[in-house]
């Protein structure tokens, strides 16, 4: 039941013990659980190995969150277009 839970979520047919391990630290650090708290957690006797190992998954996550904070284009045109200081003539 877990095993096809956990298929679905990953989107593989086949899930090692290693890929819910992996999961589980990409899913703390991606909800801001410190590195060294992660890597306590594995059991990593060293933060390089933690760091390694996870360091790409943590700066795609922070590129996620930034990119959340972000306007897009549009957005920037907008909102810039509401602050121009410019104001309406009263008729």
């Amino acid at each position: 039941m877990i095993h096809a839970a956990a298929t679905e979520v990953v989107g593989k047919t086949a899930i090692s013990p290693h890929d819910f391990r992996r999961y589980i630290a990409t899913t703390l650090l991606s909800e801001g659980m410190r590195l060294e708290s992660v890597q306590e957690f594995l059991g990593h006797e060293s933060i390089v190995t933690t760091r390694t190992v996870y360091a790409r998954t943590r700066n795609e996550v922070l590129e996620d969150q930034v990119a959340t904070l972000r306007p897009t284009p549009a957005e920037a045109i907008r909102v810039a277009g509401k602050g121009n200081g410019a104001k309406k003539a009263r008729g």
